[in-house]
């Protein structure tokens, strides 16, 4: 591996290399002894938030755990499964016919509410 003098490069130059995906060259810029250009540090919190060049995005996690999951929609995909079991015990309709009565309440199609409630049903 050839050593890189960080110092002489321009922040952007040594981010477009560190978006290559080598994390021994993020090891290398954050543990060195040089200044870290204010550039640089904008790249690196920019690859942090899925923005980075290349559209590379840094993932921090633990050893030997796996990348978390996202459960933004965990709460959403709950509450219209509930729903969806509610509307069935109430009615004795179909899991079709529910989620075409709750697609008006729930500002979402028919076929995005049959999909949420396969998801929670499978979980």
């Amino acid at each position: 591996m050839v050593k890189i003098d960080w110092a002489k490069m321009v922040g952007s130059e040594a981010a477009k290399l560190l978006s290559e995906g080598d994390p021994a060259k993020a090891i290398e810029i954050l543990e060195g002894d040089i200044e870290i250009s204010r550039e640089l540090r904008e790249m690196i919190a920019a690859m942090l938030k899925g923005f980075g060049p290349n559209k590379t995005k840094l993932v921090i996690k633990g050893a030997g755990e796996q990348i978390k999951k996202d459960y933004t929609n965990f709460h959403r995909d709950y509450d219209l499964y509930n729903a969806v079991e509610d509307e069935i015990a109430k009615s004795g309709c179909t899991i079709t016919e529910a989620c075409e009565r709750l697609s008006g309440q729930a500002m979402l199609g028919a076929e995005a509410i049959r999909k949420s409630y396969q998801r929670m049903n499978q979980a």
